[in-house]
């Protein structure tokens, strides 16, 4: 499946619109964000309606130096997000000439109180991270079948990924849970396919929230943070 050109995002120096609330994602479901003060702020009243890019959050000039570190804590590689913030689309990290699918290790969901709240998950790939599109959906449908899969919350935020898989060459799961428990905002996580290359995951939130999405490697993870 090859996803049409129509969102290419920058992964390095998205900038969200000034008047939504934005964080930055970080290495680990249990790590703290990087903070992301404007530079355009010039008043107490105007700081927390502005936005920076996501590129501050590896300067060690920013307001995340002066925070006390979290063990586990790491800068996002790359980030992106829509204008908008309710849909993305990422290219994928691989290493020099690879040839084959991303295979899923892991799914994890983890609620955080700072920078305003938020829930992240995060998949966990070997092999390589493979291209994704994130977005709200009206609803999910298992691949094939097309039977709904429903999952709890006013809002579906669809995780489909390209050359991915959750099984290897001689068909043994590589992530043996179809559903993971969520928290305070992802309220669960359930896979919808996994079929000729095809992964996804549909996941039942509260409410229509703007998400953000960052793409790490050692070990290769796709983190979507949405906000609480």
């Amino acid at each position: 499946m090859k996803f049409p050109n129509l969102l290419r995002i920058p992964l390095v120096g998205a900038v969200i619109p000034a008047a939504i609330l934005t964080f930055a994602a970080c290495g680990d479901d249990d790590a703290e964000p990087t903070a992301t003060p404007s530079a355009a702020a010039t008043s107490p009243a105007t700081t927390a309606a502005s936005a920076t890019p996501a590129t501050q959050a590896a300067s060690p000039t920013s307001a995340s130096a002066t925070r006390t570190p979290v063990p586990g804590t790491a800068v996002p590689a790359t980030a992106t997000s829509a204008p908008g913030v309710f849909s993305a689309v990422t290219k994928g990290l691989a290493p020099t000439g690879f040839e084959g699918n991303g295979l899923l290790r892991d799914v994890r969901i983890g609620a955080h109180p700072e920078d305003g709240g938020f829930d992240r998950i995060v998949f966990e790939f070997t092999g390589a991270l493979p291209r994704a599109r994130i977005e709200y959906v009206s609803s999910a449908a298992a691949c094939g079948s097309g039977q709904p899969v429903p999952v709890p919350g006013a809002a579906t935020l669809l995780v489909t990924f390209d050359e991915a898989a959750a099984h290897n060459n001689n068909g043994q799961v590589t992530f043996g849970s179809q559903t993971v428990a969520g928290a305070r905002t992802i309220l669960q996580a359930r896979q919808t396919c996994d079929f000729e290359a095809l992964l996804s995951w549909a996941l039942g939130v509260s409410g229509r929230q703007p998400f953000t999405v960052s793409q790490l490697d050692n070990p290769y993870r796709l983190v979507v943070d949405v906000k609480q």
